[in-house]
């Protein structure tokens, strides 16, 4: 179990564990996986936070009661009994505080069941995930999402036509090489709202997925508003961030033509040309004036004099965040591939990020520097606060 939580802490030692601990043979190793997946989520619910409290309606009791749901599964997966029912009754004694909460019998069933990892609700998370990250394969190819616990291959049978999509899938259990294949038809949401035209809120995109040897009448199907309220909100917040993402690119290249274009203000100008039009554009200016080697000083100046009239918390706060992904993007493409680093440009942008932003926080930015190597990019570390590196004594 302690060499299996290697393989937690760090996936591409998998195959090596498997060498050493776990047959060759295919269905041996599938089930290999599962139960110690299965092990894993059974340790995960005893985590101390699910016992600290004093109310069962907590969300930390209910994160506890998923890890045993999952663990179930898997116990059910590969060969052992379904403990749901005994598990649940076990819970009657566990009384919350809370009115209207009922027993902790209640609370699994009314919050924790419905987070259950299905066929359906898996593959319209993966589905609504690829489409709205604009990743959905062109029909006969393939595509993987991938978690810890489980990972699902979904391929489209056909383009998307008037919301309705077909396609296959293969649900694997963590490492596990083989998996079950199904089959599913999508009703998409409107990605698009058109005056005039009919509109599919999220709410309403459903999927219906069957056995690939069994038969349509053996359908299972699900909608995006009946899901548990953590998934559905965690697939809106990445919808959004997937929407902001595919936009990036483009904001900051505009952030570029409009620094170019800065000139001094004229006596009495105090305020921009459709200032409506500028406020949402402000962080990806910031990113431009702290990642910029061209602006001179009098368009660094002006840039600042518009920071100040229409940066707010919130601004700060995505100019921030805009800045971290493309310092931990250099990084990557250096740890990775072997990329040559810029040290003293990327040093750059955080000092002039800590004078406009001084909140901001590093803690993923640092993390990154200190995996790839302080003395690899020292102007960096200095800059991120770690101490000038000593020669020898």
């Amino acid at each position: 179990l302690k060499a299996y939580g290697e393989v937690l802490a760090d996936p591409q030692k998998a195959e090596d564990f498997a060498s050493i601990w776990i047959s060759k043979e295919a269905s041996c190793r599938d089930k290999a996986w599962k139960l110690l997946a299965m092990q894993e989520q059974s340790l995960a619910s005893f985590a101390s936070c699910a016992w600290f409290f004093d109310d069962i309606a907590r969300i930390e009791p209910k994160n506890a009661m998923t890890f045993v749901l999952r663990t179930i599964e898997l116990m059910r997966e590969t060969g052992g009994p379904d403990c749901t029912g005994g598990f649940a009754r076990a819970l009657r004694g566990a009384k919350s505080n809370q009115e209207g909460c009922g027993t902790g019998e209640d609370v699994f069933a009314k919050e924790v069941l419905p987070r259950r990892n299905d066929p359906a609700a898996l593959c319209l998370t993966v589905w609504l995930l690829l489409a709205s990250a604009k990743r959905m394969p062109e029909p006969g190819r393939a595509e993987l999402w991938d978690w810890p616990e489980v990972s699902v291959e979904l391929c489209a049978r056909t383009h998307l036509k008037d919301g309705i999509q077909e396609g296959e899938a293969v649900i694997r259990a963590g490492h596990a090489k083989s998996g079950q294949p199904f089959l599913w038809r999508v009703k998409a949401p409107s990605f698009t709202r058109e005056p005039g035209r009919s509109f599919v809120p999220a709410a309403e995109a459903e999927i219906a997925v069957w056995p690939e040897n069994g038969g349509e009448a053996l359908a299972v199907s699900r909608r995006l508003g009946n899901l548990s309220q953590p998934l559905s909100d965690m697939l809106f917040s990445l919808w959004l961030e997937n929407r902001e993402r595919a936009d990036e690119a483009q904001l900051q290249a505009l952030a570029g033509h409009a620094a170019s274009l800065l000139r001094p203000w004229q006596e009495g100008q105090r305020e921009l040309i459709r200032p409506d039009l500028w406020i949402g554009f402000m962080p990806y200016m910031a990113v431009e004036y702290m990642m910029s080697e061209t602006l001179s000083a009098e368009q660094r100046v002006q840039l600042e004099q518009l920071f100040s009239l229409h940066m707010n918390s919130r601004a700060r706060e995505l100019a921030g965040m805009l800045l971290r992904r493309q310092v931990l993007r250099a990084l990557r493409e250096a740890e990775q591939n072997g990329r040559r680093l810029n040290d003293a440009l990327l040093a750059s942008w955080i000092r002039r990020a800590r004078c406009l932003m001084p909140d901001t926080d590093w803690w993923e930015v640092q993390n990154s520097v200190w995996r790839l190597g302080p003395e690899r990019c020292p102007a960096l570390a200095e800059a991120l606060g770690f101490a000038p590196a000593r020669g020898p004594v």
